[in-house]
């Protein structure tokens, strides 16, 4: 994805409430922002095809764009505990008990 599509979508992205996704392949506007791995996002803004937000561990980017069709979205607790590092995180912490 070129540095111009990434900021057509940015400029038409809509505010939601913050979602929590999994994903891998991420645009930003410094270029390439994937993982190999699927890893959790913070999604706070959608466009047509696409999330923006931001990996939630190991990046400091904020306005990542993310396929929808490459996303998944996390609902439950067990969800989000099998992609957290348990030694880092406690989930109570976060509120999701």
């Amino acid at each position: 994805m070129e540095q111009e599509e990434v900021l057509r979508v940015l400029k038409k992205t809509k505010k939601i409430k913050t979602i929590i996704i999994l994903a891998t392949k991420a645009y930003h506007l410094f270029g390439d922002a994937s993982r190999k791995n699927p890893s959790l996002c913070f999604a706070y803004g959608e466009a047509e095809g696409f999330f923006v937000g931001c990996w939630c561990f190991d990046s400091f980017l904020f306005d990542v764009v993310f396929l929808k069709e490459t996303t998944r979205r996390i609902e439950s607790v067990d969800d989000i505990e099998k992609y957290l590092n348990p030694y880092h995180i406690d989930t109570r912490d976060l509120g999701y008990l």
